[in-house]
Parts: structure tokens; C-alpha cells; sequence
């Protein structure tokens, strides 16, 4: 049998394809024995679900693992950091030691961070007690630098999606959280925690309503789904709920 390394890949990039045969590796089918799997990152998640049963060997490495996104979206890695620096400070861990200002000494490596739009009113404190600070804006869900831009005033991060979550109506909002993450779950029995583009507009057509325009529902999709996603996660979808409520 060959020693050179087997590889598979659902992503047909000639980069990466060049790449891999450059070194002389075989191509095989992602159903035969594989080294290498350059996976898309549904193709990993399906791959390690709970019904498979399916692991890794020693002799076997994949570029994507489950929940990543935990640690390369920029809003969950902040979350995580975040929490990890709690649970060391509460178990007494010396990696969790702070200074006398009250800074973190070994984890001091992430600057003040606010995720938007939650966390928008106590950005807004933040910013009037220094309005001289120039803030970086970066999306939650992009890359390669894409979507980056510089903010010296409020006034600069106005937009629909922003402006609607300052006008939710506290009364409903319990309620319709509830039925969104319910239908949610319907879609998503085996949670995965991502549903298609499909499944959304299924979702945005119940709540608006049957006769809401079909150029109404694309128009929300196209803002929801960032950077040509067909999918979104859990996360997203409850972040954009106060935006998809406004247009009932």
C-alpha cells in the first residue's frame, strides 16, 4: 500500500486543489479511507454528529472541527475569552491573577470589546466618557478584513437593523421569542444550531404574514444572511429578531 498521503475535499478551489497534488497526495472519495479531508464547514459539522458516531483516527486530519465558530466568529471568541477569565479568577488560578489597576496579567490580550446591538447602551456609556476614542467596527461573521470601518460618533453606526432593536416592544418580546426559538427548534431537531436560507424565509413568511411581498422577505434575508451566507446560526437569528419583529 502507498505511504503517500490520502486526500479528500468537498471544495472544488484550484488553489487548494493545486496545493494538494503539488505534494504528490492521491485523491480519494470523502466515503474512502482519507489522511486529509479539506472539508466545507457543514460537510464537518454532519461529519462528527452524535448519529454518526464518527472520530478521527491518529492518522487522520480535518480542517474544520465542530462549533468552531465558538472561537473564529469575533463576537463568541470575545464571549469565551471572557467567560474562561471568570472561571479562572473564581477557581483561584494563577493564569487568572489581576494587577493593581485591576487588569488582567496573563490574559490582558483582548482590547474593550462591545457586541452590537446588544450591548449597544453600554457602548454608547463607554463612548460619551471618552469621545475622543476612535472605535474599530468589525462584522461578527466575516473575514479577510471585509466589512471593517473607523467610528468617531454615535451618529456613524445608525441603520435599520441598529435602530430597531431600540425600538422593541418589551411587552411582546418574551412572547415572541418564545414561538421564534420554537419554530427554530422545529427546523433544527437535530440541533445543529444553523438552519438553511430556506428555512428562514419559511420563518420571516409566518411572521409577517401570508401576504407580505416576496421582495419584503428577500430584502430582510439579503440584511440577515451576511456576506452571501446560506445559512444562519442560532446566534445571528436571535440577534436579528428585534429587526425581522419591526416589519409586522
Amino acid at each position: 500500500m502507498s505511504n503517500r498521503v490520502r486526500y479528500a475535499t468537498d471544495i472544488e478551489k484550484s488553489v487548494i486543489l493545486n496545493n494538494l497534488e503539488k505534494r504528490g497526495w492521491i485523491a480519494v472519495n470523502p466515503d474512502d479511507d482519507w489522511n486529509f479531508y479539506w472539508a466545507g464547514v457543514w460537510t464537518a459539522r454532519n461529519i462528527f454528529i452524535v448519529d454518526t458516531g464518527y472520530r478521527l483516527q491518529d492518522d487522520q486530519v480535518i480542517n474544520h472541527y465542530p462549533n468552531h465558530f465558538e472561537l473564529t466568529r469575533k463576537d463568541l471568541m470575545v464571549k469565551n475569552i471572557k467567560r474562561y477569565r471568570k472561571d479562572l479568577e473564581r477557581d483561584g488560578s494563577p493564569i487568572g491573577e489581576k494587577d493593581d489597576q485591576g487588569r488582567f496579567i496573563h490574559l490582558d490580550f483582548i482590547p474593550t470589546t462591545y457586541i452590537l446591538p446588544g450591548d449597544y447602551n453600554l457602548f454608547a456609556e463607554e463612548f460619551r466618557k471618552n469621545p475622543s476614542t476612535t472605535w474599530i467596527m468589525k462584522p461578527s461573521g466575516k473575514a479577510r478584513g471585509i466589512g471593517i470601518f473607523l467610528i468617531n460618533k454615535l451618529s456613524q453606526l445608525s441603520g435599520s437593523v441598529l435602530d430597531s432593536f431600540t425600538k422593541i416592544n418589551f411587552i411582546t418580546l418574551s412572547q415572541d421569542l418564545n414561538k421564534l426559538l420554537d419554530m427554530f427548534v422545529a427546523i433544527d431537531p437535530r440541533q445543529l444550531g444553523a438552519i438553511t436560507s430556506e428555512d428562514l424565509h419559511d420563518i420571516i413568511i409566518e411572521i409577517l404574514c401570508a401576504e407580505s411581498t416576496e421582495q419584503r422577505v428577500d430584502h430582510i434575508i439579503d440584511t440577515v444572511l451576511q456576506h452571501g451566507s446560506c445559512m444562519i446560526s442560532k446566534v445571528d437569528f436571535l440577534a436579528y429578531i428585534p429587526y425581522i419583529l419591526q416589519h409586522r
